[in-house]
């Protein structure tokens, strides 16, 4: 009970460190069972705490006895020398006494030290402990409240919901290193398109040729023009000559003199119908209707 090394304390104080209970900012979220947990999960753990502080306060306890027992042994050897030891006795001065008997008593007095050493650590760690355990207690409580809250919530119309308590979170706007190399991964074998039917047996022979040796498409950049003869537009030479050959104004009888020409031109060249002469087809046509009258005739 009075052995406490140095190891044991480190141990603890790592211990205490992991004595934690985080709070869900909305626990409506994960439903009942998820406040439950927690309750029970920070009882747990108040418990450990009371099981320590027990443990270090017995050890306490013992350590304050075992030192209170070291220092009245080591009061009474002390004097004892100081009465009956003739070395002692033979110190010219009171100093003199005591470090000759301190140096006979080495022995008790490094026991009695390490006793003060190992309860100085043990009210350390105590320490640490209530602090722990306050801090537990503030969680409980706000465990407390929240299930109050909840239960106004609930009240107001509220549902407990269904989420999964240690589901990563994910940001759906901006795809993961995860997610990316997963679809390398998938996409590293396909070299090309995979078409189902062909490889069943069900897609026709004759196009099997056209996935195999595929037509070569010529890019748009490099399709020759089509062979439209654009209008050429007209040179300004010519158009500034027309226009200088246009008078600038025309007299009235101009226009006359130029639409009797374009009249007469017209009448010269249309020619009147010919005569056609009958007369003697007439006489041909009657000869021979009479020959078919009278069978005699030749």
């Amino acid at each position: 009970m009075t052995e406490f090394t140095e190891t044991e304390i480190n141990d603890i104080y790592t211990e205490l460190a992991q004595l934690s209970v985080p709070l869900d900012p909305d626990p409506v979220a994960f439903g009942p069972k998820r406040l439950n947990a927690k309750t029970a999960e920070v009882r747990r753990m108040l418990d450990r705490v009371h099981r320590i502080y027990l443990d270090l306060s017995q050890r306490l306890g013992a350590a304050k006895r075992a030192l209170r027992r070291a220092q009245a042994d080591l009061d009474l050897a002390r004097k004892s020398l100081f009465a009956n030891d003739p070395e002692t006795r033979a110190g010219r001065s009171v100093s003199d006494r005591d470090a000759i008997a301190a140096m006979k008593l080495r022995t008790e007095i490094g026991e009695t030290g390490d006793l003060e050493i190992l309860v100085t650590d043990l009210e350390a760690v105590l320490t640490v402990v209530k602090a722990k355990h306050a801090d537990l207690k503030d969680t409980e409580g706000r465990l407390r409240d929240q299930i109050r809250l909840c239960s106004e919530e609930l009240g107001l119309g509220g549902r407990w919901g269904s989420a999964v308590p240690h589901a990563p979170e994910i940001d759906r706007k901006q795809a993961t290193g995860a997610d990316v190399d997963a679809v390398d991964k998938l996409l590293a074998g396909v070299q090309s398109e995979i078409h189902l039917a062909q490889k069943t047996g069900d897609f026709p022979a004759e196009h099997v040729s056209l996935f195999e040796h595929p037509v070569e498409e010529t890019p748009i950049d490099q399709v020759p023009p089509d062979p439209v003869q654009e209008n050429e537009p007209m040179q300004e030479e010519s158009i500034l000559g027309l226009t200088e050959a246009l008078p600038a104004q025309v007299d009235q009888k101009d226009v006359d003199a130029f639409l009797d020409r374009s009249s007469s031109l017209g009448k010269a060249k249309s020619k009147p119908a010919k005569k056609v002469q009958v007369e003697s087809s007439l006489d041909e046509i009657d000869d021979l209707l009479s020959s078919f009258e009278d069978p005699n005739a030749v």
